[in-house]
């Protein structure tokens, strides 16, 4: 269905710093993937660890999904992790409208806040198949929740060590984020 033969779509991120918010009766480790049947990219049997490259993008992230709690930042009952990632292979790179247009992929649905989870992430769910048989384990792409310069998100497919590693985890201090900045979700 997509073209992901372009080596132009595909990156190595190598040693990165990437951001995840976790509630703090959590019952999942900061570094630890899990399936989703709502997830952007995952079918309900793919393992994939959503990521931020901002903490603000995190909290973000967060934010979207409980827009309740939009006016209470400074109160949140979550923590901020700084982790360390060593990504050994590569992933498919769509941040812009130009990458998704060689596929081609409709950039809007990376981004999509559609009331429908099932309308919103069918086809992320479809690139996420075609992108884990290519062989790719990760997807770069702009973030849904916040429109801060620098921010994204990097999904990684798999468990750790099985293409990439964690190899640190810190908590870090929840930022502030304006919602000017924060996406809020509709569904």
């Amino acid at each position: 269905m997509f073209d992901l033969a372009n080596p132009d779509l595909w990156i190595h991120v190598g040693v990165i710093e990437l951001y995840r918010t976790l509630e703090q009766d959590g019952t999942y480790e900061p570094d630890e993937p899990f399936p989703s049947f709502t997830g952007r990219y995952s079918n309900g049997a793919r393992l994939v660890l959503y990521l931020a490259r901002t903490p603000e993008g995190a909290v973000a992230e967060y934010l979207r999904w409980h827009p309740e709690l939009v006016d209470f930042q400074d109160d949140l009952v979550i923590e901020l992790y700084a982790l360390q990632f060593n990504c050994r292979s590569r992933m498919l790179n769509v941040q812009t409208h130009e990458q998704c247009g060689l596929i081609p992929f409709p950039y809007d649905r990376l981004t999509s806040s559609e009331e429908d989870v099932v309308v919103r992430y069918a086809e992320c769910v479809q690139l996420a198949n075609e992108c884990e048989a290519a062989p790719g384990w990760g997807i770069v792409a702009p973030s849904a929740a916040c429109s801060m310069a620098g921010a994204g998100n990097i999904s990684l497919f798999g468990a750790n060590g099985d293409s990439w590693d964690c190899n640190g985890v810190a908590l870090s201090v929840l930022p502030h984020v304006d919602l000017t900045d924060i996406s809020l979700a509709t569904g």
